[in-house]
């Protein structure tokens, strides 16, 4: 039997989402092979460096180096998985998101991380998405956001622990400032949103009927603006020779 047409669209759009996730963990992944194999660990120096000029680079790289195979298969489940609940929201809010959250993590490293040390690794990234998630639900108040809020907590609850500097070795200010940033831009997106769904209902609130090239927009007729109690109808009757079916 034949997938219906809504299907196809489902499955295209998974595999899609999926690629695109996929692809990102692939090149994380190679990151950190050539990194062990062939740099002996020299691309780490790409990190967020504080308090150094040079070090705002790591902005842009640090969520995809990692201290080794471990730390990258830590932060690879929650990465896919998040971001993914993510994606499903939309392409452009995914990107949006991912964006702001390495800025901010990585920034707030930058500012806030001791002198001499290197901020690597992308869970500054899951944290900010981790943050978009449950914030979202706040703002928005759907039924998506807060089954997906639902979700998190219960798998991920324990990631607020972890904006705290309660473990030496690990950027409690990354984790900090993308969650922070996640939140920021949860609020910006609901409220962007918000406009269009209004827009939307309000649409739909009439139906308009437009009878072509006509001048003015007040001759344009709304079903909903007819007053149907003011027609008289009087239906035939075939055992009343006095009724004609006219009003």
């Amino acid at each position: 039997m034949d997938a219906l047409p809504w299907q196809r669209r489902i499955a295209r759009s998974f595999t899609l989402q999926v690629a695109l996730i996929g692809s990102v963990l692939l090149f994380m992944w190679l990151t950190e092979a050539a990194d062990t194999f062939l740099f002996r660990g020299g691309l780490d120096q790409f990190g967020v460096w504080p308090h150094h000029l040079l070090g705002l680079r790591g902005i842009l790289f640090a969520p995809f180096l990692h201290a080794n195979f471990a730390h990258l298969a830590t932060n690879s489940v929650p990465f896919a998985f998040l971001g993914w609940l993510i994606l499903v929201r939309g392409w452009s809010d995914y990107l949006i998101v991912t964006l702001v959250v390495m800025v901010s993590s990585g920034l707030g490293a930058w500012i806030f991380g001791a002198p001499n040390s290197i901020h690597i690794g992308a869970s500054g990234v899951v944290f900010g998405y981790f943050g978009f998630l449950l914030l979202r639900a706040v703002y928005e108040r759907s039924l998506v956001a807060m089954s997906s809020a639902l979700v998190v907590i219960l798998l991920y609850g324990s990631f607020i622990w972890g904006v705290f500097p309660l473990i030496m070795g690990v950027s409690w200010q990354m984790h900090l400032f993308g969650f922070i940033g996640g939140a920021l831009i949860a609020r910006s997106l609901a409220d962007r949103r918000a406009p269009a769904l209004n827009e939307e209902s309000a649409d739909d609130d009439h139906l308009v009927i437009d009878y072509g090239d006509l001048e003015y927009p007040e001759d344009m007729i709304r079903l909903t603006d007819i007053n149907f109690d003011a027609f008289d109808f009087d239906l035939y009757d075939p055992d009343d020779p006095d009724s004609d079916g006219r009003a």
